[in-house]
């Protein structure tokens, strides 16, 4: 199942806050997806490695939700027209 502590639920509502400001700026957008993607993407990678990433414990679901999250993020980032 999908678990999260606290220092995650932190995390999603950095990302999400920052989404929802960038929104409003289609350059800013970009460059928030290619983070977030970026940043979901090394999440995905060191959890599938280690299960843990900077004190944050991963499973599988946390993997591949973290890996997909990264894939729309950067697709979003790197096509979306300035």
């Amino acid at each position: 199942s999908l678990q999260v502590d606290d220092l995650q639920n932190k995390v999603h509502i950095i990302t999400g806050v920052a989404l929802v400001f960038a929104a409003f700026n289609s350059a800013l957008a970009r460059a928030v997806f290619i983070i977030v993607g970026l940043v979901y993407g090394a999440a995905a990678v060191l959890g599938y490695q280690s299960g843990d990433v900077y004190g944050m414990q991963m499973n599988m679901h946390n993997n591949m939700l973290h890996a997909g999250v990264a894939v729309m993020s950067l697709l979003l980032g790197l096509t979306q027209k300035s």
